[in-house]
C-alpha cells in the first residue's frame, strides 16, 4: 500500500490525527481498524508538500502551519469503504507481521527490523568520541527519514547494550552522554 505524503483523519466530531512518519501513519491504521465496526464517516486530509504562504518551506508536520493558516490548507476527502477495508486489511497485514518496527520507503510503509536504521546511524558515527545529541541531530538532518529522535536514542542504547559502543562519559540525560565505538568495530 502506497501511502506518500502526510495524512490527518477527522471523524464527524472533526478529531485531527496527523500522520507524517511512520509511528502516526500507523496510529491512523489501527484506529481506522478499530472503527470498523462502528459505521464512522471517516475523511483525510492530506498535508501539502510546501507551505504556500511566506516563508516558502517544504512541509512535513500539520505542527508547522500556523494554526489561523490550516483553514488554507484543510482540504477534506472522505473515504470511501473499499479504501477503509483496504487500509484495515493492511494494518492487519502488518499485526500479522508483529515487527518491532516499521518504516517508510519509497512511499510504502513497511514492517522492518528493529536495527533497520543502524547502519545510517553508523556513518555519522566516526572513531573518536562523540556527543549522543550530535549524532542524532546529524542522523535527522542529513538523512530526513521520518522517525523520532527517540528511536535513534533506543538504538544507540541498544548499541552500548551490546558492546558496539563504549560510554565515556555517561550523563544524567542520555542524550548528553559522550559514546565511542568499541575498537572490534572501527
Amino acid at each position: 500500500m502506497n501511502l506518500e505524503g502526510s495524512y490527518c483523519a477527522s471523524f464527524e466530531n472533526r478529531v485531527p490525527i496527523p500522520s507524517p512518519i511512520s509511528q502516526q501513519l500507523c496510529g491512523l491504521l489501527q484506529m481506522i481498524y478499530l472503527l470498523k465496526d462502528f459505521n464512522c464517516k471517516i475523511s483525510v486530509v492530506k498535508l501539502p508538500s510546501y507551505s504556500s504562504t511566506e516563508p516558502f518551506r517544504p512541509l512535513s508536520s500539520w505542527g508547522e502551519i500556523h494554526p489561523e493558516a490550516i483553514s488554507k490548507y484543510y482540504v477534506e476527502k472522505k473515504l470511501s469503504l473499499e479504501s477503509q477495508t483496504s487500509m484495515i486489511r493492511f494494518w492487519e497485514q502488518l499485526e500479522d507481521e508483529n515487527a518491532p518496527l516499521r518504516a517508510i520507503v519509497n512511499g510504502h510503509l513497511i514492517s522492518v527490523r528493529e536495527d533497520f536504521y543502524d547502519s545510517l546511524i553508523n556513518k555519522m558515527i566516526g572513531s573518536t568520541p562523540f556527543r549522543v545529541s550530535r549524532v542524532i541531530v546529524d542522523v535527522m538532518r542529513i538523512y530526513s527519514l521520518g522517525i523520532s529522535d527517540f528511536i535513534i536514542s533506543e538504538r544507540l542504547k541498544s548499541l552500548v547494550r551490546c558492546n558496539a559502543l563504549k560510554v565515556i562519559q555517561r550523563n544524567d540525560r542520555f542524550y548528553d552522554s559522550v559514546l565511542q565505538k568499541e575498537q572490534r568495530h572501527l
